[in-house]
């Protein structure tokens, strides 16, 4: 074997290997790659089951949503009619007393000397009037007689009578305007300090 042969193989033994270790090389590589796929692929599937999950729980919301939904719309149904018929009663209770106004209501409370204290003098039953009519009486003293011939006090109480008393009544007075208040004031004193007062009032 000549020397140039020599040289010749020993360049293609060189060459050969750095090849074998390029291929070496290349082959490591690769696996890393496959190893790299398959954990990519892993993670995938991981999120593909939790992707999956999401979906899952998305559609119960949805299913609970719609049935609460369903209860709302039932029990809805259910108050329609007794609210449509309390606003039915109002709106009966607001048209019998459209014609009712507060001179209409006060009218005929109070009658004093035969004429209505409201329509004539716009006065009506203050506070605690009805009250004070219907306190309880005063009794007039019993008899009392301590005689000498007799011992102690004797009393008789049978027959008792009632005693006068003194009677305060409150009466409120309104008028349109300062004017035909004070005309209605002046008006209503003249009445009662006629000397003879008679009054009648509604319960």
């Amino acid at each position: 074997m000549s020397q140039d042969s020599a040289d010749e193989l020993n360049g293609r033994f060189t060459a050969l290997q750095i090849a074998g270790e390029e291929i070496k090389n290349q082959n490591q590589l690769q696996t890393m790659s496959i190893l790299e796929l398959k954990a990519g692929m892993l993670t995938i599937s991981a999120n593909s089951y939790g992707i999956k999950d999401i979906a899952s729980e998305t559609r119960d919301l949805i299913r609970l949503s719609y049935e609460a939904i369903t209860d709302i719309r039932d029990n809805t149904n259910v108050m329609v009619k007794p609210i449509q018929q309390m606003a039915a009663d109002i709106a009966e209770v607001k048209r019998n007393t459209n014609g009712l106004s507060k001179s209409n209501i006060m009218t005929g409370d109070l009658l004093i000397n035969n004429k209505d204290a409201y329509t004539t003098w716009g006065v009506n039953m203050g506070d605690g009037f009805i009250e004070a009519i219907y306190a309880p009486l005063p009794m007039k003293d019993v008899i009392e007689n301590k005689s000498r011939l007799q011992d102690g006090k004797r009393v008789i109480i049978e027959n008792r009578k009632v005693d006068e008393r003194d009677l305060t009544l409150t009466f409120t007075l309104k008028g349109v305007s300062p004017s035909d208040y004070i005309a209605k004031y002046k008006a209503f004193l003249d009445e009662i300090t006629k000397g003879n007062l008679q009054s009648k009032f509604r319960n």
